[in-house]
């Protein structure tokens, strides 16, 4: 969270597609993928975060106490802050850390108190829930009725991307808030292993979610 989320003097330098081998190309092409759809959401949340709370005190019936505005204002204001900062600071870490960037961007942040701890955690799962549901709407937002098999590619291929995208994202989070809690490179490295079956775990649950909505 801002820019304590991690301390990038800790980190030795390896700038994104300096490294040898095809694997480590490829990784930096998830990770910049990742970071994309973590700046989406960035923009959504500075957007929508701002316009949720003005469409609340002005319509919402009967109107809220005046009061709550230096409740909701600066509540609404913090996390969009907190939203940007983590944004810059998965960017920062993509640039120094190696590979695998994520073990490492978790593994830096700093020892936080016990107490703050949960809280840490709580914001890195949240912005796991927010990937989740933007890649879920987003995958469902477009559609053609019986497209042609060049439009149906496109889509599929669109889909990919997106899958990718919110996959990486939703690694860093779920990396950041396990480290928040215990920092361990052993269970971050194994949990890093384990994210295609964690990636297929989140999207059949996505898909069921969708169905039901659906239905």
């Amino acid at each position: 969270m801002g820019e304590r989320a991690f301390n990038v003097n800790v980190l030795p330098d390896h700038p994104i597609f300096r490294g040898v081998g095809i694997s480590s190309k490829l990784a930096d092409i998830e990770a910049i993928l990742g970071l994309a759809f973590t700046g989406f959401v960035t923009f959504g949340v500075a957007i929508g975060v701002p316009f949720a709370v003005l469409q609340f005190m002005m319509y919402e019936r009967p109107h809220p106490p005046a009061w709550l505005w230096a409740v909701l204002g600066p509540a609404g204001l913090l996390v969009v802050w907190l939203q940007w900062k983590t944004l810059q600071a998965l960017g920062v870490g993509l640039e120094h850390a190696p590979h695998p960037r994520p073990v490492f961007m978790a593994m830096s942040q700093p020892h936080w108190p016990i107490a703050l701890r949960p809280v840490v955690a709580a914001w890195w799962l949240g912005q796991l829930t927010i990937v989740v549901a933007v890649a879920e709407a987003l995958s469902r937002s477009y559609g053609v009725v019986n497209p042609p098999m060049g439009v149906r590619a496109f889509q599929l291929v669109l889909q990919l991307i997106i899958l990718f995208m919110g996959a990486y994202a939703c690694t860093c989070s779920m990396l950041f808030a396990v480290a928040a809690v215990r920092r361990s490179e052993a269970l971050l490295t194994a949990l890093w292993r384990a994210r295609i079956f964690i990636d297929l775990a989140i999207a059949i649950g996505v898909a069921y979610i969708g169905s039901r909505l659906d239905g």
